[in-house]
């Protein structure tokens, strides 16, 4: 169960208190950025033991973060699966949406300098990874 305990501005905090395993995804209002928490409940009394965080999974990466224009991506996804990735702009824009079970290629070409975002999705979880293009 997720409670809103504070909002500090554009800062939504929030208090859960799972009795089991669960995984959490949290979004921004646009769904651009996402973290996934893995929250694992090992209970001894009312003592919760163990908390995983998998925001630092490296279930995909993006290299390298900083290009130039017209530079390509490498985007590797650790999946068996088929997963998705959606590539998008700063203001929630969906530049190029694709499917892949590896390793797939972005070529920069036609994007103006800016921070863009990589939302990686494989199932339940959900990861966003963000690079810079520059002139």
């Amino acid at each position: 169960m997720a409670a809103i305990s504070k909002q500090l501005g554009q800062i939504l905090l929030l208090t859960v208190s799972p009795t089991s395993n669960t995984t959490y995804t949290v979004t921004d209002g646009k769904s651009c950025l996402a973290d996934t928490y893995d929250v694992v409940v090992e209970i001894t009394g009312t003592q919760v033991k163990k908390i995983m965080d998998l925001k630092n999974d490296n279930s995909f990466s993006i290299v390298p973060t900083l290009v130039k224009e017209g530079q390509s991506l490498r985007i590797h996804a650790k999946t068996v699966q088929g997963s998705t990735l959606i590539i998008s702009d700063v203001s929630g824009r969906i530049i190029k949406q694709i499917r892949t079970t590896n390793t797939s290629y972005f070529n920069t070409g036609g994007l103006k300098p800016g921070l863009f975002f990589v939302k990686w999705m494989d199932g339940k979880k959900i990861q966003t990874k963000k690079f810079v293009v520059i002139q």
